[in-house]
């Protein structure tokens, strides 16, 4: 039947894109926000016609080599019709490993670095305001007509996506399993159902574990009250510092919540978390394994809220 051979389909790309030890190692790196803002028009430096461009702005805690590159690579790829939307869909699943295509460079730039200090809620780096205004003028002012110059016709630039769009159909053909395209809803469908039985086994061990989480709450209280008492003894300011989560809530919840809310780490991100363990020590806030539940809070908390800023 069609459902059968599309189920087969879908395993053979299981089977050929997840990731295993054999195939090296892996680095995993998180990504706060992605998205492409509207068309611009830039004159380049050398004159000529106007270039129009789309920014795509990407932001996470750190970025591996050609990363950048291969979203965007992704991205060209879908919108010049080579692989279905759905491919990305599948690649942001996080069981499997798709070989994007390497986007040209040229416009490549990074904007703007921030170092959040999470436990001790501050900025280690601060960048005056006047500062910021001054480099986005020469963002604008120099680098983009620069970029607009290498992507006019013969530039190295648009050299370089016409000889990336040329080469999508092998390149695709190359890495991906044989296996047809279309496929990929059901592949979807496999890793979401593995995802969602991982889900459940930690919901369930987490009934299961027989300790008390009142106790290991006013265990953690009890620490976090003397680390403050020698802290303040040892001639420091007294203020409490960011504690691990411990049972208050499940590990990988605030990177989480910068994904899922687009944010970055901040003082936006101390706000929330210390949001959600006032509600788990009030109990209106339920511990749990999942995410669902915090995130559920910390979205109603925004709304009924100024807190979330516009991106």
């Amino acid at each position: 039947s069609e459902a059968a051979v599309s189920l087969a389909a879908a395993d053979a790309l299981l089977a050929g894109l997840s990731r295993t030890p054999e195939k090296g190692g892996m680095y995993l790196r998180t990504v706060y926000a992605c998205h492409a803002e509207e068309l611009i028009e830039v004159q380049p430096s050398g004159g000529g016609p106007v270039q129009e461009f789309v920014q795509i702005r990407i932001s996470g805690a750190s970025f591996v080599y050609h990363q950048i590159r291969k979203v965007v690579g992704l991205c060209l790829a879908v919108l010049s019709g080579a692989v279905p939307d759905s491919i990305i869909a599948a690649t942001l699943l996080g069981r499997i490993t798709l070989p994007a295509p390497l986007a040209p460079g040229e416009g490549l730039m990074l904007e703007k670095t921030s170092f959040w200090d999470v436990r001790n809620e501050r900025f280690h780096v601060s960048v005056p305001p006047s500062a910021q205004a001054a480099a986005k003028r020469f963002q604008e002012g120099e680098v983009f007509p620069h970029v607009a110059q290498l992507f006019s016709p013969g530039g190295t630039g648009d050299v370089a996506l016409s000889n990336f769009f040329n080469s999508l159909q092998q390149h695709f053909a190359a890495q991906l399993p044989p296996a047809p395209l279309d496929s990929f809803p059901a592949l979807i469908a496999a890793v979401e159902g593995w995802r969602k039985a991982r889900d459940d086994h930690r919901d369930e061990k987490c009934k299961q574990t027989g300790r008390s989480f009142r106790m290991e709450m006013e265990g953690a209280e009890m620490r976090e009250r003397g680390d403050n008492k020698r802290q303040r003894s040892a001639g420091g300011t007294g203020k409490p510092r960011a504690k691990a989560c411990g049972s208050l809530y499940p590990r990988g919840l605030m990177t989480e919540v910068c994904v899922r809310l687009s944010i970055a780490p901040g003082p936006l991100l101390a706000e929330l978390r210390r949001e959600v363990e006032r509600a788990v020590r009030a109990g209106s806030l339920q511990p749990s394994a999942s995410f669902e539940p915090y995130l559920a809070h910390v979205s109603n908390y925004l709304a009924h809220s100024a807190a979330l800023p516009a991106h």
